[in-house]
């Protein structure tokens, strides 16, 4: 399942994570997100996903 950056800001805010972009980068790496640029219709957008994805997390 893929998330936007603005679904994934609110999960690390949650987390306490500070509101930066740069925090929730590696909030993300760190928890096992990839990030992945997505072109739809010429608009580039970006979102994260787990590869690996448990029961536990869904």
């Amino acid at each position: 399942m893929y998330h936007t950056y603005e679904q994934l800001k609110t999960v690390a805010i949650k987390a306490g994570i500070p509101d930066s972009r740069m925090h929730i980068a590696i909030w993300a790496q760190l928890n096992g997100y990839v990030k992945v640029r997505k072109q739809i219709n010429n608009i580039r957008q970006t979102y994260y996903f787990k590869p690996y994805e448990t029961i536990e997390e869904k």
